[in-house]
């Protein structure tokens, strides 16, 4: 009951052909907001929370390359696969998506 994407759809309903957005929020969007701040700003926000200044700088700088795949994707293989041991894995081989509605040739 736990698998669901941000919208509620069920991940193990998955499949080829669907879209998907990769997101990532490893922090409380409602107290800290780094999204609209440049890389000196997210360092400074880092280390006022007390992150330690090597971490703030490295964190911030991967903000901006998790931003890069807030595009959507196409899915192009899902796989499923259980183990006892470690549990459920789900794999993904992800396409660009092209959407050319409203363009003109």
């Amino acid at each position: 009951m736990d698998l669901v994407d941000l919208e509620g759809t069920d991940l193990l309903e998955m499949r080829a052909g669907d879209s998907m957005t990769i997101g990532f929020d490893a922090f409380n969007s409602d107290s800290i907001v780094l999204e609209g701040q440049n890389r000196e700003q997210r360092i400074n926000t880092l280390k006022g929370l007390g992150y330690d200044p090597v971490v703030a700088a490295e964190i911030a700088s991967a903000f901006d390359r998790v931003n890069l795949f807030k595009r959507p994707f196409r899915v192009r293989e899902v796989t499923f696969e259980w183990s006892h041991d470690s549990g459920l894995s789900i794999s993904a081989e992800l396409q660009n998506y092209v959407d050319v509605r409203g363009q003109t040739p």
